[in-house]
């Protein structure tokens, strides 16, 4: 089953956008060429990932290697300032 993308037109990634999908890049999370990750007000957290492109139900758009996923062991480690 194919999963139609909206209509809506692109969104323009901002500097922290294109900063955050390089990030993605560089500590080996692929992205799927049929999302955009992008800031706008359309998403309930400011940031989002929206389909640009018809996906297939199943359809994986981004792995997360368990070595970047935070966790209270390494938070404090990421981020001493907050910790």
């Amino acid at each position: 089953m194919i999963l139609e993308a909206p209509t809506a037109p692109l969104l323009s990634p901002t500097a922290p956008d294109i900063g955050f999908h390089n990030w993605c890049a560089s500590v080996g999370i692929p992205v799927s060429p049929s999302v955009q990750l992008a800031t706008t007000p359309r998403s309930v957290a400011g940031r989002g990932v929206f389909a640009i492109e018809p996906l297939e139900r199943g359809e994986i758009i981004a792995a997360i290697p368990s070595a970047v996923v935070f966790h209270p062991n390494n938070a404090a480690e990421c981020f001493p300032d907050t910790a």
